[in-house]
């Protein structure tokens, strides 16, 4: 049985991938800065992407990788990852990117195609997966939510068909686990578009209260994300992306989780209802 590979493995979506990779029967392997010891079945390599021997020795004997990066040191990561995969003999790479990465736009986009771009060239076979919002970043939200009865945020009326994550790992250990998907842009929707306002009504109406979204303006956000513990970098790249999305209004639903996994998409509602304490 040959190994698959997965970074990013204590994340929202890479946790997500190693638990329903291992309840198929595969061997996994991960690469961990700080290893944990909840996943005995799972084999751990400890190291960063800036530990050349230790990207190395996560590399050997895999078939098939799942990377995922963040930040703006994303796509040299990105670089080294697939390098060191190139050099190994990894056959096939799949990236998480983002819906709608493209050189030229914000920065997180921007940083992603840059990535892809990366990996690409060292003629590995490839699967891009390009989630759009998550529905789990409603969790931003519920501290306010539970002591205000408010979420605030900077997005105004932009409407985002925002995914499931549980959707977005089920696509990827399909990348990685079927034939079919080399060569291959997945990008990724929930089954509906909605605004911050439907988000948090939907949120309410789980909680059973009366909760309201509050739009503020961008420097508001940005402070607010800054004394959340977000690096100044960062959040300048997601008030420039949460720009974006505005500017873009209403992004529309897709139906490439159905036709890729054979259901229909999760819905957010579905997600608030699986995380109904986490707002009460």
């Amino acid at each position: 049985m040959s190994t698959i590979l997965v970074t990013g493995a204590r994340g929202n979506i890479g946790s997500r991938v190693v638990d329903k990779l291992v309840a198929s029967g595969a061997r996994v392997r991960v690469l961990l800065r700080q290893p944990t010891a909840d996943r005995p079945s799972v084999e751990v390599v400890r190291g960063g992407y800036d530990d050349a021997a230790a990207v190395t020795a996560a590399m050997a004997g895999v078939s098939r990788a799942l990377f995922i990066t963040a930040g703006p040191e994303l796509a040299r990561h990105d670089s080294a990852l697939a390098l060191a995969a190139k050099a190994a003999g990894v056959e096939h790479i799949v990236k998480l990117s983002v819906m709608g990465a493209r050189a030229g736009g914000s920065e997180i986009p921007s940083w992603h195609h840059d990535g892809e771009e990366r990996i690409r060239a060292t003629g590995l076979a490839t699967t891009f997966v390009r989630p759009g919002s998550f529905a789990s970043n409603a969790r931003g939200w519920a501290g306010s939510l539970r002591t205000t009865g408010k979420a605030f945020g900077a997005l105004g009326t932009a409407a985002l068909p925002v995914i499931h994550p549980d959707d977005i790992a089920d696509v990827a250990v399909l990348a990685l686990t079927a034939p079919g998907h080399a060569g291959k842009i997945h990008e990724l929707t929930g089954p509906a578009s909605l605004t911050p306002a439907e988000q948090v009504a939907i949120l309410g109406k789980i909680a059973g209260k009366p909760f309201e979204y509050v739009n503020v303006d961008d420097d508001a956000a940005v402070r607010g994300m800054v004394d959340s513990g977000m690096p100044g970098p960062m959040a300048d790249a997601m008030i420039h992306l949460v720009q974006a999305l505005r500017g873009a209004g209403r992004i529309p639903p897709n139906d490439v989780v159905p036709q890729l996994l054979g259901r229909p998409a999760r819905s957010f509602e579905q997600w608030a209802t699986e995380n109904a304490a986490t707002f009460k």
